[in-house]
């Protein structure tokens, strides 16, 4: 029940400046390094249990200021939020070279959402959490052209009353975790109407 003993917790990857957030990814992990401003993906190629050989890490996108949190929505795009300038990109990788480096692959997705901290890639939504202003932001691309820039594709989903909020979480039947580092709570958000 636990994994507290000798060889349950193994060195797995290496090569982060400062690893931030990760998320699951076809068959490794996308990895934040948010002072080398970039994800890495990484995967157990030769299945010896770590993914510290030679072409097991990868950099798969960059271009940030400073990326703070990761998800990637059921089509197979990594949002990823970046807490400098405010951004969320989506980023893809449509050639399937590997990575998500070459043009076109990584766009500005939505902007305006004050520290951009953690995201939730949910069906065709997506949730942004603004640390500045302590709410979560609701994305949603509604005229298909592949970003929630327009009028009402980037709407707050929650008050701006949770101080300090960080993290979001999937909720089994629909909504999602989210909490606050400075009053010690967690809040499960639900859209009941």
């Amino acid at each position: 029940g636990d994994a507290l003993d000798v060889g349950e917790r193994l060195l797995w990857g290496t090569g982060l400046s400062n690893a931030a957030e990760l998320a699951a990814y076809e068959s490794g992990i996308l990895v934040l390094d948010s002072v080398a401003d970039r994800a890495l993906y990484y995967e157990d190629l030769n299945l010896d249990g770590d993914a510290l050989d030679v072409g097991e890490s990868v950099p798969w996108t960059d271009g940030f200021t400073n990326p703070f949190g990761i998800d990637v929505g059921p089509d197979g795009s990594a949002f990823l939020s970046d807490f400098a300038t405010h951004q969320v990109f989506r980023a893809r990788d449509f050639n399937a070279d590997g990575d998500a480096l070459d043009t076109g692959e990584r766009l500005l997705y939505a902007e305006n959402i004050l520290g951009a901290v953690s995201v939730l890639a949910s069906g065709n939504e997506q949730y942004v959490v603004a640390f500045t202003t302590g709410q979560v932001h609701k994305l949603r691309d509604i005229n298909g052209d592949g970003d929630a820039l327009d009028t009402g594709e980037n709407l707050p989903h929650t008050p701006n009353s949770i101080p300090s909020i960080e993290g979001l979480a999937p909720r089994s039947g629909g909504g999602y975790f989210t909490g606050s580092w400075f009053n010690d709570t967690i809040y499960r958000v639900l859209d009941k109407n």
